[in-house]
């Protein structure tokens, strides 16, 4: 593992499925992924990026990435219902130690993404409730 510390970059997209039909939410279209990377960086007069619900982690909008090395890439899924950037801090210091950290914000069952267009996009309540949380015997000490 390297020793050298990197500012970090970030870059916000969202992808289109176009091979699959969106079945949760209003169910019209395709199947829209939103996406943030975390990434090591070199800063010079990039906007520092700001997240609410009191996040921390200093990264900085589009960034230009480190060039001419390699990265290992980790994809990091937050916890059902929560959000995107619900773990900001852990993508940000891994992106410092040299990695690239891919999130990806669950549509339809997670907090709110707003997706790049501005169109916000809440949880499916109908989905929620369809979710089954399997509960073994002896598996919770009392």
């Amino acid at each position: 593992m390297s020793t050298t510390t990197y500012q970090v970059g970030t870059k916000r997209f969202d992808i289109v499925d176009e091979s699959r039909e969106e079945t949760l939410g209003p169910k019209t279209g395709k199947r829209k992924v939103a996406v943030r990377l975390y990434y090591p960086a070199i800063v010079t007069d990039e906007e520092k990026v700001e997240i609410p619900k009191k996040t921390v982690g200093d990264m900085y909008k589009d960034a230009q990435m480190v060039t001419g090395q390699q990265f290992p890439l980790i994809m990091y899924s937050h916890g059902y219902g929560a959000y995107m950037e619900s773990n900001n801090h852990l993508c940000c210091k891994m992106a410092e130690q040299g990695y690239v950290v891919a999130v990806v914000g669950h549509l339809y069952e997670s907090d709110k993404i707003i997706l790049c267009d501005g169109t916000e996009v809440c949880a499916d309540k109908e989905a929620a409730a369809k979710v089954v949380f399997p509960r073994l015997k002896g598996t919770v000490a009392s």
